[in-house]
């Protein structure tokens, strides 16, 4: 082999695998001869494309169009490579030579360059068709005379690019095919739509979904195959979808095996392998069959896209399926609603007739009881509240005509100023009582309007505004605005929160957490004005601010001039009015409690808590019977006066405006010193699942409304009676506490004794016993002595172990003024003894401190007993701190007279044995004696003898 050119040379050095292999080809044997033969558009051609990176491809010689190609051009040729170097173009690319070859012929004929762009060509890789995407330019190489001597191919693959593209565009038409259907149904055909016209991804589809057997059967399949496929997936899958991974799906390996006929009905297209991938899951789930392009490898990619379909295909069966749920819900609660509305009007009816028996017969005998007696007062309070339920009926029964739609507004033309003045009018009296203003302005207003539903309209309104305001004024005015008539109420009440604004007339609903005289009510209120202004052809506009109150604005049809006025009803009275009879509920004043009479255990006080006032009156006559009783308003009154009097039980309803009934319990029990008063639940709420919240809250019992007057006694009387017993065994333990406090003081000789038995002693309840236990003992004129126990750090023992008498400290204070302390909270003290409360503000945060006297009633010491958290203190652990400090000081005084003994028996033995023994004065006896109880003195005692006295 001849040495290659200069130029050929230096180009197979940069070329590569093919800059080698061009020049190991023998080209002395080939057609085309040795290269330095070649002509220069030959090698200034091998040169350009061995040194390029993109791929080339040369076809020299335009009769047999010899390759050679670089690199960067193996990846098209695949197992084509390395044969086809120097090989005739025609038995290299015979697999696509028919699409080629006039684009070749064109170029080297014409000298004209073509271009290609994503072409499609079916090359044969491995024995397989595999379709690849070429974009391509062929160009002519141009020889010495001018003529095309070959051909010059710039070439990339898109493959990639244009099935992820084509995919892509498939996957957005399904989706959007997909995304406004409503059925099962719809999304499978829009689906199957779509990919029937994508044959070279999908050459076809078939979606198979759950019957309501729980059978997964074919919904819907490519046209042309579908009279060929099973109607079970498991005919055609051979297993159960239930075990597919959706990581990994279900491969089919034999599509014309397990589908007789679809062979002859796809043709070549025919898929080997299908993919079966699982859609989702519950009543909508089944799977979906891809039939795999048999001329496109089954890659990650193409996994991934049939994925991403069957995702699709899925999440779209999850929406209508939720769809499908929320129409079902919706007729559901419609038809709840029409239940709801026919029974609210059966039962309304169906009052009306015991309710004629009630206020009838209620009503003679209220005339004929005398006036102001007992008898009457009860009458009258069965009478206001039987009305009261006729005004719930009325609006039930109203509502749910509304509706229904069957309710017809009479409308008539009447003077809305005037009408809406007299009707007003009913509650100046009960405004008047509640301290509010009432202003009425009131001017003529002519418009069409049913008398009786407007009486409803604003009597509702403004009870709400007495209900709502508890302070300043309620303003009613009524204009005529053509082409409307215009009435707005106005009130300086606690208003409402913007949130609940949207929502006030929703029916049943009752906007949280308003203060207002009462929590009574049925939520239809506002829905019912609404409903009924509507009616009159008006609307109803609210606007309101917390704190500073709400305006209400009714808007109506103003009637053409000239037409005839009817005069206005008289108002109706107000005593037999239903709301004012209601609202003067609400303002009935409430005594304030005063203490009961009697030392504390020997009295039975039942704290009554209801803001009705008719309710409390009823309580109240009940229990009055039996024991002592004091009734307040609402829940933060109640917790008042159970701090003010320590009732022995507490009755107290569940709904009160401010603090409810439950708040009340959960502030009693935190109370150290209610915590164990006996809570009685009333509430209208009945039930188990209600009797249940109101013992899992902490009550000691719950009654519904209504109850029998003997039954609510006797719950009551229980709960004192287990307060007695209670009370009577915790007084029995207390004192043998004591007793056994006793023994273990007694056994002691020291303060550090006194000290262990003291912080041992269960100090008369749970939660009593104290963090630490300090004895100081004066010392000296100016100073005394502490000694502590328990949990105090060593800090704090050492910074108060000897105090002066005049330090600001509790236990000096109890020691020089010799009177008791209690602190419930050490922040609490007087700022003289701040510097010490800084000081021990972790450790001490509560304290009782006793003085301690000798048997001269001398103040010789102080008890204190610590506590790390603040806490309140009952009487019986007072009581019981108080015994405590007697014991203890009998104890102190006795070991400060053993310590005296002691130093005397001390000082004489020192004395004895300070004798000189060679005296000739006496004689000295030895005689070793145990030490005894008193003096705590041992060893040799020496007995001397005058020698006068000796014999």
């Amino acid at each position: 082999m001849n040495p290659l050119p200069a130029d050929l040379a230096a180009a197979v050095e940069l070329g590569g695998e093919m800059g080698r292999r061009f020049a190991e080809f023998d080209w002395s044997a080939h057609p085309l001869g040795p290269p330095e033969r070649w002509p220069a558009e030959f090698r200034a051609a091998v040169v350009t494309a061995l040194t390029s990176r993109f791929p080339i491809v040369l076809w020299l010689d335009p009769r047999d169009l010899f390759l050679v190609y670089n690199d960067a051009y193996i990846s098209a040729l695949a197992d084509k490579h390395p044969a086809a170097l120097g090989r005739p173009g025609r038995e290299v690319w015979w697999d696509i030579w028919e699409p080629i070859s006039p684009m070749l012929h064109s170029v080297v004929t014409t000298g004209a360059a073509t271009w290609s762009n994503d072409l499609l060509l079916s090359m044969v890789v491995e024995g397989r068709r595999r379709d690849r995407y070429f974009t391509f330019t062929y160009g002519p190489l141009i020889g010495g005379r001018g003529d095309v001597s070959g051909v010059f191919c710039a070439v990339t693959e898109t493959t990639e690019r244009v099935l992820g593209e084509r995919r892509l565009h498939l996957l957005n038409a399904v989706a959007s095919g997909v995304m406004e259907t409503t059925t099962i149904d719809d999304a499978v055909g829009a689906a199957v739509r779509v990919c029937s016209d994508e044959r070279a991804d999908l050459p076809f589809i078939a979606v198979y979904v759950a019957d309501a057997d729980g059978a997964v059967v074919l919904r819907g399949a490519t046209a042309s195959v579908q009279p060929v496929l099973p109607r079970a997936l498991t005919e055609l899958t051979a297993s159960d979808p239930a075990s597919w991974s959706r990581t990994d799906p279900h491969e089919i390996g034999d599509v014309a095996a397990a589908v007789p006929g679809i062979a002859a009905i796809l043709g070549t297209d025919c898929p080997e392998r299908a993919l079966a991938l699982p859609l989702g899951e519950g009543a909508t789930g089944g799977a979906l069959v891809v039939g795999i392009n048999p001329r496109c490898p089954l890659d990650d990619q193409y996994r991934g896209f049939c994925q991403l379909l069957a995702d699709q295909l899925s999440s779209a069966f999850t929406q209508i399926d939720s769809y499908e749920q929320q129409r079902r819900r919706a007729d559901a609660l419609a038809e709840l609603d029409r239940a709801k509305t026919a029974f609210l009007t059966n039962v309304s009816h169906e009052f009306r007739t015991p309710l004629t028996l009630l206020l009838g017969p209620l009503d003679d005998a209220l005339s004929e009881a005398p006036p102001g007696s007992v008898l009457a007062e009860r009458l009258g309070a069965a009478g206001r509240n039987a009305r009261r339920l006729q005004r719930l009926v009325d609006s039930l029964l109203d509502f749910s005509r509304i509706e229904a739609g069957r309710a017809n507004a009479k409308l008539v033309c009447t003077d809305v100023g005037a009408l809406t003045a007299h009707i007003a009018s009913s509650f100046t009296e009960l405004c008047h009582r509640a301290g509010l203003e009432l202003v009425l302005d009131c001017r003529a207003a002519p418009a069409e309007v049913d008398p009786g539903m407007w009486e409803t309209i604003v009597l509702n309104l403004l009870s709400n505004a007495v209900k709502y305001t508890l302070r300043g004024s309620i303003s009613v005015e009524v204009r005529a605005e053509p082409p409307h008539c215009r009435m707005t109420l106005r009130d300086t009440g606690v208003g409402i929160a913007k949130e609940d604004l949207d929502r006030l007339f929703e029916r049943f609903y009752r906007a949280e957490n308003l203060r207002g005289r009462s929590v009574e009510g049925t939520g239809i209120g506002l829905s019912l004005v609404r409903g009924l202004v509507e009616l009159q052809g008006g609307t109803v506009d609210i606007d309101s601010e917390l704190g500073r109150g709400t305006a209400v604005t009714v808007w109506l049809p103003l009637s053409v001039a000239g037409a005839a006025v009817e005069q206005s009803p008289a108002a109706t009275p107000d005593e037999t009015n239903p709301y004012v009879a209601e609202a003067r509920q609400w303002v009935t004043p409430v005594a304030e409690p005063a203490p009961a009479l009697g030392e504390p255990g020997e009295r039975r006080l039942v704290l009554i808590a209801d803001d009705n006032a008719d309710m409390r009156a009823h309580l109240d006559r009940v229990l009055s019977a039996h024991w002592e009783t004091v009734v307040v308003a609402d829940g933060r009154a109640a917790l008042a006066a159970a701090k003010q009097l320590r009732p022995d039980a507490v009755v107290t309803d569940v709904m009160m405006p401010g603090l409810n009934g439950f708040d009340l319990l959960a502030a009693i029990r935190a109370d150290p010193a209610l915590a164990a008063t006996p809570v009685l639940m009333l509430s209208a709420r009945a039930g188990a699942e209600a009797v249940d919240e109101g013992f899992a809250g902490g009550a000691d019992d719950y009654l519904p409304k209504p109850f029998r007057s003997q039954e609510l006694v006797d719950r009551v009387a229980s709960r004192l009676s287990a307060v007695a017993r209670e009370r009577d065994r915790q007084r029995r333990e207390a004192q043998l506490d004591l007793v056994h406090l006793d023994s273990a003081l007694q056994a002691t000789d020291s303060v550090a004794g006194i000290l262990d038995a003291l912080i041992g002693y269960p100090h008369g309840s749970a939660d009593a016993d104290a963090d630490a236990v300090a004895i100081g003992v004066v010392d000296t004129e100016q100073h005394a002595r502490f000694e502590y126990a328990g949990d105090l750090p060593a800090e704090v023992r050492d910074r108060y172990h000897v105090v002066a008498l005049d330090a600001p400290l509790v236990g000096v204070d109890v020691i020089t003024g010799g009177e008791p302390m209690v602190v419930p909270d050490t922040f609490e003290l007087p700022p003289r003894y701040q510097h010490a409360v800084r000081n021990t503000a972790a450790d001490i945060r509560a304290c009782v401190a006793h003085p301690l006297r000798d048997n001269t009633s001398r103040v010789i010491g102080a008890m204190l007993f610590l506590w790390r958290e603040p806490r309140q203190f009952g009487a019986a652990e007072l009581d019981t701190f108080g015994r405590m400090a007697e014991l203890t000081q009998a104890a102190l005084d006795r070991v400060r007279v053993m310590a005296r003994e002691h130093r005397i028996a001390v000082d004489f033995q020192e004395h004895l044995l300070d004798l000189d023994r060679g005296s000739t004065a006496g004689v000295v006896a030895a005689v070793y004696q145990p030490a005894g109880e008193a003096m705590r003195v041992g060893g040799d005692w020496y007995s001397v003898t005058p020698l006068g006295r000796a014999g």
